[in-house]
């Protein structure tokens, strides 16, 4: 099966094609949800726009012909927006939401060409926990669990940098395996972040993990609309913990076809000689943002 191009046809409803060349990553599509049922969480004051570069999967580096390692140029793009209300902060895909609203106004649902950073998080300062949300492909679950917001141990340092128009200050962390720069500003006296990042004296305006994998870059910060509400829509969640949570989604990317399968979804492949039910084993690289559970147990 290496060097070849599968297209798989599941339930009559989605065509995907699968690379599983030597240097190409394995794709499926995202699904669109209407937005039309929600909760009110809270009023929404303030809104940041980051522009996200991140590796979903294992491949950031290939091995030229002379041995020595080149960046690929895989990356992946999406656009975090972070809602910041009096008791609620909600981090999630700005193209995923503008995607389902779209949808939803024209009664459809769809897939999604793009990849995007699919973890949606809803921390509530009050109760100290958070909640995260991660819309599986081909919208077969929307997986959540609730932990105890994290006290992240910044060591801020005494660099200055001017990054979006904003003078910032540097710190950094180790979290869940990987270690992290945070640029934040004090002229912006918010405590938030993208993804469950915060706890500076200011608002995160740049986070990058040192590998480069997954970066942050602050692109608009506004105040809300007047009547502006954050939402959680009332889609039918499976609720869960932290470490089944991981379990799943690493099937997921591990055995997509067996995963897929436990949906009830049947799979035809086409290897080139006819649709046929039998097919190999297709591994997705996976490159988590956290690469281990310390908390979430």
């Amino acid at each position: 099966m290496k060097n070849s191009i599968l297209c798989i046809t599941i339930a009559n409803l989605f065509a995907l094609t699968l690379f599983t060349a030597n240097n190409a990553s394995a794709q499926f599509s995202f699904v669109t949800k209407k937005v039309d049922k929600f909760t009110v969480a809270d009023d929404c004051l303030y809104k940041a726009y980051y522009y996200l570069q991140f590796y979903p999967y294992s491949q950031k580096y290939s091995v030229n012909s002379v041995g020595s390692e080149q960046k690929a140029s895989n990356y992946e793009e999406d656009i975090t927006v972070v809602e910041i209300g009096k008791n609620v902060i909600h981090s999630g895909s700005y193209i995923f939401y503008k995607s389902d609203s779209s949808s939803t106004a024209k009664s459809e649902t769809r897939s999604m060409r793009q990849v995007i950073f699919p973890e949606d998080v809803f921390i509530y300062p009050q109760r100290k926990v958070l909640s995260l949300a991660y819309r599986t492909w081909l919208g077969v679950a929307i997986y959540r669990y609730e932990e105890p917001i994290e006290k992240f141990n910044w060591k801020i340092t005494q660099q200055i940098d001017t990054i979006a128009g904003y003078e910032c200050q540097s710190a950094t962390c180790t979290f869940r395996g990987r270690e992290y720069t945070a640029w934040f500003t004090k002229e912006v006296p918010v405590n938030a972040g993208p993804y469950k990042f915060r706890g500076l004296p200011g608002l995160i305006v740049k986070l990058y993990d040192k590998v480069g994998d997954y970066c942050w870059t602050l692109s608009a910060f506004v105040k809300a609309p007047s009547g502006e509400t954050i939402k959680n829509y009332t889609w039918q969640y499976t609720n869960t913990t932290q470490a089944k949570y991981n379990n799943a989604i690493k099937w997921m990317y591990d055995d997509p076809y067996q995963f897929f399968g436990s949906f009830g979804m049947k799979f035809m492949v086409n290897s080139g000689n006819g649709f046929s039910p039998d097919h190999a084993k297709v591994t997705i690289p996976y490159n988590p943002i956290e690469l281990s559970e310390e908390k979430g147990k």
